[in-house]
């Protein structure tokens, strides 16, 4: 957690200036714990308000299908803290640059990042140093934070965990080192970028997951028969159209009629139309539209 384990290194900018916001990131945390609501926000609007708990200024948060940047900075007598976030989302991977005043001299240090998984629950991401080669490997549900006291990369890890947190409380996910984005952010892009495909190479069908009252939506298309077996394994998937969404749902199940289509949240923002398989078995969703505004 960046408030507590900023204390005792050179970092001493990011301490002193949180607020002490108790929430721990890679831990599962109701909204009310946050120390504010998140349901009516964007995700950029989230990420901010998040870093701000731990008395960060946040410079800039984007979040889109070409790119995430997140910047932020805090300032205390002891000098300033600042970190610059880029990851690429077809990969997840990519930048994490952490700037810091060491013995009044500010000093700036590049980390190669590689997210595996990124969710409320649990962050799994890779930093490396790529002049030193050190290597530094973080589990938020494994993680010693003590060892922010005296290595500098586990402090750069675990304020990046932060910032991913909240990432993944309002905008995007990575799980298996997939990135999903939120929906509202992420259909119209995919839509437009598969109608410029050739023929051969369109895609109709993508992988979707549900974290909380929003559905996030990979890039990364599926064929038909890629999308049933997801679906198969209990996992959702989100399709350019009604007829393809009841297909999937159709073959997951032997042909058998599925459930739907439904939608459910009373209204609220985030929720989408979907199929659920004959039965509602296996327990995933074959979603289909944008989601709801």
């Amino acid at each position: 957690m960046l408030v507590t384990t900023a204390v005792g290194t050179s970092a001493s900018a990011a301490s002193e200036a949180t607020t002490g916001a108790d929430v721990a990131p890679g831990a599962p945390v109701a909204h009310d714990a946050l120390g504010f609501d998140p349901e009516n926000m964007t995700g950029e609007e989230v990420v901010t308000k998040g870093l701000e708990q731990y008395g960060l200024d946040v410079d800039a948060v984007e979040v889109d299908l070409d790119q995430i940047q997140i910047g932020a900075e805090a300032e205390s007598p002891q000098g300033q803290f600042a970190f610059v976030l880029q990851l690429d989302t077809d990969t997840a991977t990519g930048t994490y640059t952490v700037t810091d005043e060491i013995q009044g001299e500010t000093v700036a240090t590049a980390y190669d990042v590689a997210v595996q998984t990124s969710t409320p629950e649990r962050a799994v991401f890779t930093l490396t140093n790529p002049v030193t080669e050190e290597t530094y490997h973080y589990d938020s549900t494994t993680a010693n934070e003590s060892v922010a006291f005296v290595i500098p990369v586990a402090f750069a890890a675990i304020s990046l965990s932060t910032a991913l947190y909240y990432l993944a409380i309002g905008a995007a996910i990575v799980i298996g080192g997939v990135l999903a984005v939120e929906a509202a952010k992420s259909i119209s892009k995919i839509i437009a970028e598969n109608n410029k495909r050739p023929k051969s190479k369109k895609r109709y069908h993508y992988p979707a997951d549900v974290k909380g009252d929003k559905v996030y939506i990979s890039p990364k298309g599926l064929t038909s028969s890629a999308a049933v077996t997801r679906g198969k394994k209990g996992h959702d998937v989100w399709s350019t159209s009604k007829a393809g969404a009841k297909t999937i749902a159709t073959k997951i199940k032997g042909s058998k009629k599925p459930v739907g289509p439904e939608i459910h949240g009373g209204g609220k923002p985030g929720y989408m139309w979907h199929y659920h398989p004959y039965n509602r078995t296996p327990k995933m969703h074959s979603f289909y539209g944008h989601a709801r505004t």
